[in-house]
Parts: structure tokens; sequence; C-alpha cells
């Protein structure tokens, strides 16, 4: 009984099966990533202005052109600097401000505590499209901490950092 199972379905069979199966899936994953990163270098060209149509992307502008004109809108540039007046402060002093979003803030321009304690409205909706935290500026209060770090006033967490007591890793 088991040989005429066998016989129909060798081991050949099973391993052509499983290669076709792994070259499927290994396409799709080619297709799902090009086209993910496609969706990203689009959105960041956009944000930057720097589309080129000539370089075969003037139909991806066409589709994509809403998204940079909605993210002008959304805010305007805070206070940038090249480099920092002096020493840059610890920005990681500010509760929800990590190793990583320091960097981020660094390489946008943002060194010092009067900078972010300077923010507008306009000004957070246009950080909170570069951070990808959307909220995150307003819903812990990085303005309201700022201040009362540049009056040098310590505030809860930054006692807690200064001690070593926190895990501000984002």
């Amino acid at each position: 009984m088991f040989k005429d199972v066998t016989s129909r379905y060798d081991l050949s069979d099973a391993t052509i099966e499983i290669i076709i199966m792994l070259l499927v899936a290994f396409l799709l994953g080619l297709l799902l990533g090009y086209l993910l990163s496609r969706r990203c270098c689009n959105k960041d060209a956009n944000q930057n202005g720097n589309m080129n149509s000539s370089a075969g992307l003037a139909g991806m502008a066409a589709v994509d052109t809403s998204q940079a004109e909605t993210a002008d809108l959304n805010g305007s540039e805070p206070n940038m600097l090249s480099a920092p007046n002096g020493e840059a402060d610890d920005l990681k002093r500010i509760s929800g401000v990590g190793p990583v979003l320091e960097k981020v803030l660094n390489d946008t321009g943002i060194y010092h505590y009067k900078q972010i304690a300077e923010l507008t409205s306009d000004n957070i909706a246009w950080l909170d499209d570069k951070l990808l935290f959307p909220g995150r500026i307003e819903r812990e209060n990085w303005v309201g901490q700022a201040k009362a770090l540049m009056d040098d006033v310590k505030t809860e967490f930054a006692s807690r950092y200064d001690k070593g007591e926190t895990s501000n890793d984002s």
C-alpha cells in the first residue's frame, strides 16, 4: 500500500515543489520590497522637494504631489542652527527624548533647550513630520520641559535622568 503512494510522489518531485515555492516567495518579497521602498523614497523626495521627472519619476510625482503640499501646509520650520551655539544642551534630559531622537534633533539643527522652548504650533507640526512620532512633542510637553530646563528648574524627569534612574531609549 505504501509502495504505491511513494512511487507516485518521490523525493525529486517534492524538491522541485519546494524550490518553486521558495522562488515564488522570493519574487513576492522582491516586489513588496520594491513597492515599499518606492513609496518611502517618494515620500522623502516630495518632502525635500527633490522630485526629478527626467529620471522617470514623472508619474509618481503626479500621485504624490498632494502629500508634499499637505506636508508644507502642516507647519513651518523651527529656528534651526548649522551648529550648536557653544556646548549643545543634553536634550535627553527632556522626557521622551532618548539618544536616537536627540541625534535626529541635532541632525535637524536643534541643539538647545531654547530652540525647543520657542517652538510654535506650526513648528511642532513640521517637526512631528520629521520625527515620525506625531503628537509626541505636545503629549510629552517638550516645550514646557525645555522652558523649565532653560530656567535651571529641574524637572522630575531631569532629576531622575541626572541620577541615572531613567531608561529613555527612544
